[in-house]
């Protein structure tokens, strides 16, 4: 059965970061990415003990659907905590319970920015702040294993690489609704992906077929893993 597929739809191409998790979901990679904690770490007794109880002493209130600024115990508890904590008056404020930071930057810009407004970031601006980026990048110098890293487009980000080889990737932007909108990334290597076997490589990972171009912007001066 064949299906029209809507106009909003009929552009959308495959996503990076869902090919960067399929390759992190091989058991010879470890991922350094955001939202993907080691296993190890999991507390899975503790919240096996905390979801046992919860649903022993009030299922209801865990099964049901609850308010959508989150769970009342929840934030009367962080309001406590954050007013003795950071000094936080909530008389005159409200909290909020947020499923993530994209949520929650989300939902800011949505009540407080305007079309034409103009909001100072960071550069990067997303998830980290640049000391981080500093810890991520000796991590990934001193790997023994290959390392590919996705980043969008920052002149900061790619200063700051130069030990590795970055390739500027331009790809459709399947979240935009302006057609022939495009985005911009840099593909982070410390091997060279034009000389590797099928499964590290560009195309292997980009996966869109002529829809992305690419081009090696920097090279460097010793390759710190080979592919031999």
């Amino acid at each position: 059965m064949e299906y029209e597929i809507s106009n909003r739809l009929s552009g959308v191409h495959g996503s990076m970061i869902r090919e960067l998790f399929k390759l992190g979901a091989s058991k010879d990679i470890i991922s350094f990415g955001g939202g993907n904690p080691s296993a190890e770490t999991f507390p899975c007794r503790e919240i096996e003990e905390i979801a046992a109880k919860g649903l022993g002493e009030n299922p209801v209130s865990l099964l049901q659907y609850g308010l959508s600024e989150g769970y009342t115990p929840l934030r009367d508890t962080m309001k406590k905590y954050l007013e003795k904590k950071e000094g936080f008056d909530f008389e005159n404020n409200e909290l909020f319970i947020v499923s993530g930071g994209q949520q929650c930057a989300d939902l800011t810009t949505k009540a407080l920015v305007n079309e034409g407004d103009v909001v100072l970031t960071e550069e990067p601006a997303f998830v980290f702040p640049k000391e981080n980026h500093q810890r991520l990048h000796d991590t990934l110098l001193n790997s023994q294993g290959y390392v590919m890293v996705s980043y969008n487009y920052c002149p900061y980000i790619c200063e700051l690489y130069q030990e590795f080889y970055i390739f500027r990737v331009v790809r459709p932007n399947s979240m935009s609704q302006t057609a022939g909108s495009e985005y911009e990334e840099v593909i982070i290597t410390n091997y060279d992906p034009r000389k590797a076997y099928w499964q590290l490589s560009l195309e292997s990972l980009l996966n869109c077929g002529s829809e992305a171009r690419y081009e090696l912007i920097h090279e460097p001066e010793r390759p710190i893993k080979t592919t031999n």
